[in-house]
């Protein structure tokens, strides 16, 4: 039986909290595979959080720049999403064969 595959998508301190116990549990299943996708909204304090329920990300998007709008924001994290949503697409589809 093929795995259900979970994205979690995240960028804050307070989203990595709320998300943790959710990708904590859904690892634990043997059914589920996460994947984890860190925005890079705020790095710094983001790595405690990670380190605290030992979450390893898999791709680290990094958007942030120096005087930011949101909308330049939101079109660099779709476009971003984009190509890791193109990724795990591909491995499923070769996983499955």
């Amino acid at each position: 039986m093929r795995k259900t595959k979970y994205l979690f998508v995240f960028g804050t301190r307070p989203e990595a909290i709320k998300m943790a116990p959710v990708l904590q549990a859904l690892e634990r299943d043997p059914q589920a595979e996460c994947v984890v996708c860190v925005t890079g909204q705020h790095e710094e304090l983001l790595a405690s959080v990670l380190s605290l329920f030992r979450i390893s990300p898999d791709y680290q998007l990094r958007v942030m720049s120096h005087d930011q709008q949101l909308c330049g924001l939101t079109s660099r994290l779709l476009a971003e999403l984009e190509k890791v949503i193109a990724i795990e697409k591909k491995l499923i589809a070769r996983s499955s064969t």
